[in-house]
């Protein structure tokens, strides 16, 4: 089972427990290659408060605020962790990659020397040791910086380095592509561009990397726009998903409809990351769906799980146990608003899902993408409720953002009353 963290709560899998440094950086790495950047900086982070003093968790936390848009705090923990001190290639290049987002966010009179100061940096990285990774990005901005011609000349460079040549990953197909961009061989980068998609490890992560990189190509430089057009098509991210739905008692064959439905909306919007809780019902529905289709999910509870399955599992009946329970075991991250018990006080549930509304949000941003809500939940429902799916489809619309709402059909709302818990008068 995963590793679990909470935006208050931070737990480990059952009867596991992070001993060694490196299996903390395995943790951070792979959460970054997903594009969760909150999660990679909260592993590496808690890693370094536990006593795991290892410059590569360093490096992650550093590089995670850095995809997050947190220049200044990346710049500060890059300098107190030493990483410039290193003679890793990559953690050198960081410095490069900070620069280069200094760059991004200065006035248009100031970026030009910051991005030859970024160029520079990369370059005496890839003049030292080689790697074409410090090179396209000592080539990119150096292109940025307004100097063509050192970015023409290193780009026909790496273009006749063996990895590039015949690329053997990801990295090495979109840095292809980006050669070929920065010589102006548009047809070339695209579909350079086009194979590098494919490859088994074009994560969520590296694609929203490269996505940034263009796009930053197309908004500092105007008149290469449409040159990158084609190529952020390819990239594009998918939206997040964050869903939510009526619960109901089991059902075969109502559920085998409301199925197909869920599935038509999921061919639609194809997410790779969904954010929502389990409650019987929708919830549940939509889960098994997310990990048929081998995406990602992201539960949140807004309180101990006890509580949740006795006031949102368990008034469905018995048999949705079960399939709580697979649901929780393919789960990529499980995290909970609240360390709290249920005190009945129905706002625990509103206060649920605006965390994980937030945390969808906020993924979305991350990778320069869409957060779009699934509702099950009958046509023109309103949301009066102090909580609830109507709560949620209002909440989210008033924030302006697109729901997708999906009829649920004739389901059986007839729930086994839970027990009742009065709220503590303090």
């Amino acid at each position: 089972m995963p590793l679990r963290f909470g935006p208050q709560v931070q737990t480990l899998p059952r009867g596991a427990e992070i001993v060694l440094a490196e299996d903390a950086v395995a943790l951070a790495r792979d959460a970054l290659g997903r594009g969760d950047f909150l999660e990679a900086y909260d592993i590496a982070m808690s890693a370094r408060e536990e006593g795991a003093d290892d410059r590569e968790l360093a490096y992650c936390a550093t590089l995670a605020l850095a995809r997050m848009d947190d220049t200044s705090m990346a710049l500060v923990l890059y300098e107190n962790a030493g990483l410039g001190d290193s003679d890793d290639d990559d953690m050198l290049a960081l410095r490069g990659r900070l620069m280069k987002d200094l760059a991004e966010k200065a006035d248009s009179t100031g970026q030009p020397g910051l991005f030859a100061n970024a160029s520079a940096a990369y370059r005496a990285i890839y003049e030292h040791s080689g790697g074409y990774f410090p090179a396209i990005n000592a080539a990119t901005t150096a292109l940025l910086a307004g100097d063509d011609e050192t970015a023409k000349s290193l780009a026909a460079e790496i273009l006749r380095i063996d990895e590039i040549c015949e690329p053997g990953d990801y990295y090495a197909a979109a840095t292809a592509a980006e050669a070929h961009l920065l010589l102006e061989q548009d047809s070339q980068a695209f579909e350079a561009m086009a194979a590098a998609v494919n490859w088994p490890d074009a994560g969520i992560g590296s694609r929203a990397s490269t996505f940034r990189q263009m796009m930053l190509i197309g908004e500092i430089l105007p008149d290469r726009a449409e040159s990158v057009a084609p190529l952020l098509e390819l990239l594009r991210p998918a939206p997040v998903l964050f869903y939510t739905g009526r619960m109901f008692r089991e059902d075969e064959e109502a559920e085998a409809g409301l199925r197909g439905r869920i599935e038509t909306a999921l061919d639609d919007l194809q997410p790779d990351v969904a954010y929502g809780a389990l409650a019987c019902g929708a919830d549940i529905l939509i889960a098994e769906a997310v990990l048929a289709r081998g995406l990602e999910l992201n539960l949140l509870f807004p309180f101990q799980l006890e509580d949740f399955i006795a006031q949102s599992v368990l008034p469905g009946g018995k048999g949705w146990i079960e399939r709580f329970n697979a649901c929780l075991d393919g789960a990529t991250r499980i995290s909970f608003a609240t360390e709290m018990g249920y005190i009945g006080d129905p706002g625990m549930f509103r206060y649920g899902s605006t965390v994980a509304m937030g945390l969808a949000r906020m993924r979305a941003e991350h990778l320069r993408t869409d957060a779009v809500q699934l509702a099950i939940i009958e046509q023109g429902e309103n949301g009066a409720g102090p909580a609830g799916t109507a709560s949620d489809v209002a909440m989210w619309r008033d924030l302006g953002h697109r729901a997708v709402i999906v009829d649920p059909g004739p389901i059986d709302r007839k729930l086994d009353a839970p027990e009742s818990v009065e709220m503590p008068r303090d």
